[in-house]
């Protein structure tokens, strides 16, 4: 064989390994086009869930904030009791006090715009001097709930009636802290 047919077979095999390799290369390509096709669809999807829920939150802040509840803590109170309400001068009585207990709570309860749409129901045993013997945390966000109660150990001594009837009445209060942030 002679030297020039050996260089341009060997040129030849060189060629056809390229080739190879190219299209090789090419498959792969494609192939990892698709892929990036299927994860920016997957992507858009997600942004989609995102944008949902993102306006189902500034729904929910902006209703709340058209309808704001008058109490930080809101009482369990039948409809039942509403309807007493204005007969029973110790249910009255009992719900002027709680607002006045309430009061003193959010003079001392620290919140943050990490606690906003959280919640926490507890429970708050109180002596006749309006001394908190009991607070117990019954569920809901922890960190909320902790506050709440560092918030009402803080507040020392609650208002409290003379009245038996309405100290009875306040001597074991459990109610739903919800933060109302601006």
């Amino acid at each position: 064989m002679k030297p020039i047919s050996v260089a341009l077979l060997l040129f030849a095999c060189v060629i056809a390994g390229l080739s190879g390799a190219i299209l090789y290369n090419y498959a792969t390509l494609n192939a990892a086009k698709k892929h990036l096709e299927l994860l920016e669809a997957d992507l858009q999807q997600h942004n989609r869930i995102v944008a949902e829920a993102e306006r189902k939150e500034k729904a929910e802040m902006q209703r709340r904030q058209v309808n704001p509840s008058p109490l930080l803590f809101a009482p369990s109170i039948s409809e039942d009791d509403e309807a007493r309400r204005a007969a029973n001068p110790v249910l009255h009585e009992k719900q002027r006090y709680l607002a006045l207990i309430v009061a003193k709570i959010q003079q001392n309860w620290f919140v943050d715009d990490s606690m906003r749409g959280k919640e926490c129901r507890i429970n708050i045993k109180l002596a006749p001097d309006g001394a908190a013997t009991s607070i117990t945390p019954l569920g809901g966000d922890y960190n909320l709930c902790m506050s709440a109660v560092r918030a009402i150990e803080k507040a020392g001594n609650f208002p409290m009636s003379k009245d038996p009837a309405v100290y009875d009445a306040l001597k074991d209060i459990t109610t739903i802290l919800q933060p109302q942030l601006q």
